[in-house]
C-alpha cells in the first residue's frame, strides 16, 4: 500500500531526535496515567518503579508542549492550514474531554498552535518579553481569580467542571487560567519551544548555551520541590512558591521548561553523538510521530476500561504496571509496522484529512 500523501506536510523533513523527545513525553504521560504512585500496596520493589513515574508528573506534559512549540516554530504551516487543523483538534478535544478524559489537553494544544503561529514573525526578543509577562501575571491572576478556582473545581480539587458538563463559562475560564493546561501560563512552554527552534535546534553552540542554563535551574528546582513538599506545613508560604500543577505556579513552569530543554537537547546530543543509540531512539521517534494516536487510544482502550472495574481509579499497582507494559510493548511494535506503510499514525492521518481545505 502506498503511503498516504495527506498524512504529513510536503517538503518538511522530520527531525528524528525531536520525534524521540515527543515519544518520550507521551510514554511518560501514559505511565503516569496507568501506573499508581500512591496506595497501601506500593511497598518494597514497587516503590522503585513508582518513584520515577512520580518524578515525571507535570514534566512530561511540559516536554510535549515545549516540543510542539519547536515543531510549530521550525515548520510553520500556512494560516489556512493552521486554522483548519486547530479547529478540528479543538472540536475533537472538547468531545474527547466530555466522553473519555476530563481535561482540556487537546483543545488547549489547538489554542497554543494558533498562538504560536501568530507569533511566527515576531522578533525573538518580543517573544521572550511575552514569556516574562505571562509568568509575571500568574501570581496576580491567582489572587484575582481565586473565586474561579473554587467555583470550577469539584470539592476534592480533582475534576474541572468545564470538562464534565457543558458549562461554557467554566470552559472558557479553564482554557484561560483555571484548567489543567490553561494558556496562562502553559503557553510559555510552546513559546520557549519557538525560541529554541530559532536558535538551538540547528546550531550546536546555541544548544550548549541552553543546556548550561537549563541544567542548574532544573537541579535547583527539583531540590526545592523535594525540600518544600516535605516541609510545606511548617514553611507557611503562599502557594505561589511551591511547584504546583493546578493552578499552575511559576516554579512549576520554570522547572518544567528547564527539564524540557534538557530532554530535547540531550536526546539531540545522544542521537548525533552516539550512532549506536539511534535504533533505540528510533522506537521512541515512531511513537512521537504517532503521539496523538498513542495518547488518545491509551485513554480509550486502556484507561477507560480500567475505570469500569475501578471507578475511583484505584486499581492495584501490578494491574497498572502490567497495562502499561502491555500497551508499551504492543505500541512500539504496531506503531513501527504502521509507519512502514503510512507517514503518520492513524489518528494523525484522519486529522489531516478532516482539516484538509477543499480546492477552489
Amino acid at each position: 500500500m502506498r503511503a498516504d500523501p495527506l498524512s504529513a506536510p510536503r517538503g518538511m523533513p522530520r527531525d528524528p531526535a525531536l520525534d524521540a523527545a515527543r515519544g518520550l513525553a507521551v510514554v511518560a504521560m501514559v505511565a503516569l496515567h496507568l501506573v499508581p504512585t500512591d496506595g497501601a500496596d506500593i511497598v518494597g520493589w514497587k516503590i522503585w518503579l513508582a518513584e520515577p513515574v512520580l518524578f515525571v508528573t507535570g514534566k512530561c506534559a511540559a516536554l510535549f508542549c515545549f516540543a510542539a512549540g519547536v515543531v510549530w516554530g521550525g515548520r510553520p504551516t500556512p494560516w489556512p492550514t493552521t486554522l483548519s487543523r486547530a479547529a478540528v483538534l479543538f472540536a475533537c478535544g472538547v468531545v474527547f474531554g466530555r466522553l473519555c478524559w476530563p481535561t482540556e489537553v487537546l483543545s488547549a494544544l489547538a489554542l497554543m498552535m494558533v498562538a504560536v503561529r501568530a507569533l511566527h514573525r515576531v522578533p525573538t526578543g518580543a517573544v521572550l518579553l511575552l514569556v516574562v509577562a505571562l509568568l509575571t501575571a500568574v501570581p496576580i491572576a491567582r489572587e484575582a481569580w481565586q473565586p474561579w478556582i473554587a467555583q470550577d473545581w469539584d470539592e476534592w480539587g480533582l475534576v474541572h467542571r468545564g470538562t464534565v458538563g457543558f458549562e461554557p463559562r467554566s470552559m472558557l475560564r479553564g482554557w484561560l487560567y483555571t484548567g489543567s493546561y490553561p494558556l496562562l501560563p502553559w503557553l510559555v512552554f510552546p513559546l520557549l519551544g519557538l525560541v529554541y527552534a530559532r536558535t538551538a535546534w540547528i546550531v550546536d553552540r546555541d544548544r550548549r548555551g541552553w543546556l548550561a542554563l537549563a541544567l542548574p535551574v532544573a537541579v535547583a528546582g527539583q531540590a526545592w520541590q523535594w525540600w518544600s513538599d516535605a516541609r510545606w506545613e511548617e514553611l507557611e508560604l503562599a502557594p505561589d512558591w511551591f511547584v504546583q500543577w493546578v493552578p499552575t505556579t511559576v516554579p512549576f513552569v520554570v522547572q518544567g521548561a528547564s527539564w524540557s530543554v534538557l530532554a530535547v537537547a540531550g536526546i539531540r546530543g545522544l542521537h548525533d553523538g552516539l550512532p549506536s543509540l539511534r535504533r533505540a531512539l528510533g522506537g521512541l521517534a515512531d511513537l512521537g510521530r504517532a503521539s496523538l494516536s498513542w495518547y488518545v487510544l491509551h485513554v480509550v482502550l486502556v484507561f477507560v476500561p480500567l475505570r469500569w472495574f475501578w471507578p475511583e481509579e484505584d486499581w492495584p499497582f501490578t494491574v497498572g504496571l502490567a497495562a502499561f507494559a502491555l500497551w508499551f510493548g504492543l505500541g512500539v511494535v504496531l506503531t513501527s509496522r504502521w509507519l512502514r506503510r503510512f507517514r503518520r499514525g492513524p489518528l494523525e492521518g484522519l486529522w489531516a484529512r478532516a482539516a484538509l481545505r477543499p480546492r477552489r
